[in-house]
């Protein structure tokens, strides 16, 4: 003797759907499709950033002060970096080892090794590395608002341009509807790596 339950009928006699509430219920399941899932239209919205006037004076203000601190920064060639003696962690345990070894032997370095500037370098690294690290973690932060901002507005106006296809043609809104049909297209057939068309 199994205890397999005989499978479930679907109960299509209206009566003993009205009459019997467990059917009711059998019936729903079985029978009944569940309604379709509506997805309410949400813009998308990654970053919201409001300045005043005044907000963007104090900023402008700030970077200047950066450049005016900073003036001594260079900039190197691509050439220049490829070429470049680099410093990674286990050599400046090594540099800093060897700084502190000739600054108490400075009597057998010859004239051309200027100890001095290469002390005043170390003491400019230490100084200036968690002020560059704070400045890069801010044009990350910054390259990343400004793809958001725009992807929330490029988002925004596919969302508007589908709903103005269905309503621009009532409204009279015809022309100006086939200029953001042309700026779509150019957008999106243009062959990547293909400079726009001025």
């Amino acid at each position: 003797m199994t205890n397999e339950l005989p499978p479930r009928r679907c109960v299509t006699s209206s009566r003993n759907v009205l009459d019997d509430p467990f059917a009711r219920v059998r019936y729903r399941r079985c029978c009944v499709p569940d309604p379709p899932v509506e997805k309410p239209a949400m813009n998308q919205n990654l970053v919201s950033v409001s300045l005043s006037s005044e907000d963007l004076a104090a900023l402008d203000a700030a970077l200047s002060t950066v450049d005016e601190q900073l003036a001594g920064l260079i900039e190197l060639s691509v050439e220049q970096r490829r070429n470049l003696n680099k410093m990674g962690d286990k050599s400046e345990a090594f540099c800093r080892q060897a700084l502190i070894l000739l600054t108490e032997n400075r009597q057998i370095l010859p004239p051309g090794l200027d100890l001095t500037e290469a002390e005043q370098d170390l003491r400019s690294l230490d100084q200036l590395r968690p002020r560059f690290a704070r400045l890069r973690r801010l044009v990350a932060n910054a390259d990343d608002s400004e793809m958001a901002l725009g992807s929330d507005i490029l988002n925004f106006a596919l969302d508007g341009y589908a709903v103005a296809k269905v309503i621009g043609k009532v409204i009279g809104k015809g022309a100006a509807l086939e200029t953001m049909k042309e700026a779509m297209s150019a957008r999106y057939t243009r062959r990547r790596g293909e400079p726009p068309k001025p």
